[in-house]
């Protein structure tokens, strides 16, 4: 309960849970994660209801809406009273969650965030259209920022030490138990190619040698992981997957290029299928 006139449901957890994790959520993502599926004939109602509720949340301090437009959808963020209310209610760590206030919020729409957003959205929708594969576990970018939040694996080629520092980390699981961490590129078009191929340097340093020992380290897992960079336009999504694959050619490890794939919002839901074989 905050003060005496909010209950907070298991969904309110949730939901704040999400935009703690994925700044920037919009209204509309959020009606489609918690409330009513979209297109279903009580999409109305919950609309209302998700309105409300929204505006709830905001008003007791725990989210901070943005309106970029005058007619587009709010985005939220969490406040740090937000933050704390989650980790006195569950047990995520207050580092796992970006926070912010109404004076760091940004000026201009926050496209790489915005993008990311999308990412979380397709993606979680997608896998809840299947019980073979759920979403264990999602870490936002913010967790992977500063000093002793990444690694810095060796590159196969020259071994200079490459900073791992994924835009998003989602940890899905299949029935039998068997896991995979997907690192998430979240590619708006304003890094040249030649930082793409040098991402590939580094995650394929995670893969060998002490490179793996780090990211055992880190996960308290195996190196079992594949990189999904997702695009804003077709074209881009192109020329990233021929950047990576003329780099592994180079590198000689063509036959790791299965691990790598690449999308723009509306493929997600195909290429999510195959993100755990």
């Amino acid at each position: 309960m905050i003060g005496s006139k909010l209950y907070l449901t298991e969904r309110d957890l949730a939901l704040l849970t999400a935009v703690g994790r994925t700044p920037f959520l919009s209204s509309r993502e959020l009606e489609r994660l918690f409330f009513a599926p979209h297109g279903t004939r009580w999409a109305r109602g919950y609309a209302s209801y998700r309105v409300t509720r929204l505006r709830r949340l905001t008003n007791h301090g725990l989210l901070l809406a943005w309106q970029p437009a005058p007619r587009a959808h709010r985005l939220y963020a969490l406040t740090i009273a937000g933050a704390r209310t989650l980790t006195a209610r569950t047990e995520i760590p207050l580092k796992s969650l970006a926070v912010f206030r109404r004076a760091t919020l940004p000026s201009a729409p926050p496209t790489h965030f915005r993008l990311l957003a999308q990412t979380y959205t397709a993606l979680t929708l997608a896998l809840a259209e299947t019980a073979a594969v759920t979403l264990a576990d999602y870490r936002g970018e913010h967790t992977f920022r500063g000093s002793g939040n990444f690694d810095r694996a060796p590159a196969p080629d020259t071994g200079e030490r490459l900073p791992v520092v994924p835009d998003g980390l989602a940890m899905l699981r299949r029935a039998d138990g068997k896991q995979r961490f997907i690192f998430i590129e979240a590619d708006t078009g304003s890094e040249p190619l030649t930082t793409i191929a040098r991402k590939l340097r580094a995650y394929e340093g995670y893969r060998q040698n002490y490179g793996a020992e780090l990211f055992r380290l880190r996960f308290d897992a195996p190196p079992a992981f594949s990189v999904l960079f997702v695009c804003r336009a077709a074209r881009r999504r192109r020329n990233v997957q021929k950047t990576i694959a003329a780099e592994l050619h180079r590198l000689g490890l063509t036959g790791n290029l299965s691990r790598y794939h690449f999308a723009i919002i509306a493929d997600l839901p195909a290429v999510t299928a195959g993100l755990m074989r």
